[in-house]
């Protein structure tokens, strides 16, 4: 019989730094300064705010703090001594990658602790995919013609090459094995919906109605304080844990579908498996142990996506893109690289001649989004990876699906916390708290 041992759970909340996300540490970059850049200012966008440095100290030392008397602790007596480190030591490397910026060894360390190595997120064969899709496009309009011949241009030493396609039929695959499952556990959205179908758009308030039905539908009595809201300010809709908030931007229009597959998203994945992860024997699975956000997200992405007939995986290449970008470049701007970036999301889109011209601020600011979340101090001095969860995470739940099926069982193991989906050792604790089944 397994044996139970004390959790660190209570020290943690008592000891630690609370969570934070690391978009906080960050510089910030208003609207105005966005605005701005993408109207022709400068080579680099300027913050509003500089990088919470002093911040970052003050947390990364109260973690270390913490993490000294753990490593002084028995594993006899606490079981999740290790899983505690190893969360620790994730949001440590998140701190030093901020406070290290201008050290690029200790930088490209860090990424590789947090994010992966390139090589195992398959960045040769994404980019000669990208290669390939654009030397076979057929533009629609001279705009799009002058886009492609630029990337070309910039990849005249790539060899194009669609081998990274057995990957995208194997997620495609999975995705649509997902279709009964989903329709399955979230028939009620049907029901939920019904009131809204004879409309076009729906309003931020609609949705945070549709959305507060659903939080009841899933979670049933688990439901405790999770609620919706409507947030003036918001860049998009985003968990906020603390207030246990589903939230959703001001002043949005949303589509049916697209509401339908925020609450199966957002709620069927991140909150559930956060509900779930709090009442199990590990609490820190309701918050998220080492390793588990790629594929959270991607499940995330793929049970909310799977009503949909056809999916494409080019964009989840983007971020492997922009990071060669910087990589091949090496004095390039930041508006270089958001050039880039712009010409190769038009190419993907293909627009035609008046779409491209209504459309352009569109590209422009979706093509800064794209590029502030590698280029975070907004210079190419420092190169952050964040954005490979995405397609780190479809490879991940590829070898989940591959380990233990594609059905009701797999899923509900899943769900049970939030937890490296491939690590045994942290199911264990999510189930029994024990060093042994």
């Amino acid at each position: 019989m397994p044996t139970t041992h004390q959790c660190l759970f209570e020290k943690w909340q008592s000891e630690s730094a609370p969570m934070f996300h690391t978009s906080s540490l960050w510089p910030v970059f208003s609207e105005e300064d966005i605005k701005a850049f993408l109207n022709g200012s400068g080579e680099a966008p300027r913050p509003s705010s500089a990088a919470s440095l002093e911040h970052a100290r003050t947390t990364q030392a109260t973690i270390r703090a913490f993490v000294t008397k753990v490593e002084a602790l028995s594993e006899a007596d606490y079981a999740c001594k290790t899983a505690y480190l190893e969360f620790e030591r994730e949001r440590l490397a998140a701190l030093d990658l901020v406070l290290h910026h201008d050290n690029p060894e200790k930088v490209a360390h860090y990424n590789d602790l947090l994010y992966g190595p390139l090589t195992e997120l398959h960045q040769d064969e994404a980019l000669a995919y990208l290669k390939h899709y654009v030397e076979h496009l057929e533009p629609a309009c001279d705009g799009v013609a002058d886009m492609k011949t630029r990337l070309l241009e910039t990849w005249s030493d790539v060899t194009g090459g669609d081998g990274i396609t057995r990957l995208f039929e194997a997620f495609e695959h999975y995705r649509m094995g997902l279709r009964p499952l989903v329709e399955e556990r979230f028939w009620f959205m049907s029901e939920i919906l019904a009131p809204y179908s004879g409309k076009d758009k729906l309003s931020s308030e609609m949705v945070a109605d549709i959305l507060q039905q659903a939080l009841g539908r899933v979670l049933g009595e688990s439901l405790g304080e999770w609620k919706s809201a409507v947030q003036a300010g918001a860049p998009n809709v985003f968990i906020d844990y603390a207030r246990l908030a589903i939230v959703v931007p001001a002043e949005r229009l949303y589509t049916l579908d697209a509401a339908r597959a925020l609450a199966i998203h957002e709620i069927g994945s991140h909150i559930t498996r956060s509900v779930n992860g709090a009442h199990s024997h590990e609490r820190l699975a309701g918050l998220g142990m080492a390793g588990y956000g790629p594929a959270e997200e991607a499940l995330g992405s793929m049970i909310g996506g799977a009503s949909n007939p056809k999916r494409t995986y080019i964009s989840n290449l983007l971020s492997l893109a922009v990071l060669d970008f910087v990589a091949r470049h090496k004095d390039a701007t930041f508006r270089d690289i958001h050039e880039l970036t712009r010409a190769l999301m038009i190419c993907i889109a293909n627009p035609d001649a008046d779409t491209l011209r209504d459309k352009d601020y569109d590209y422009r600011r979706l093509a800064f989004s794209r590029v502030i979340r590698v280029l975070r101090l907004g210079t190419p001095e420092l190169i952050e990876r964040s954005t490979t969860k995405y397609w780190r995470g479809l490879l991940i739940m590829n070898r989940y699906f591959e380990a233990h099926g594609l059905n009701q069982a797999s899923l509900g193991q899943f769900f049970e916390g939030k937890y490296d989906c491939l690590s045994a050792r942290q199911l264990q604790l999510i189930r029994t708290h024990s060093l042994s089944a």
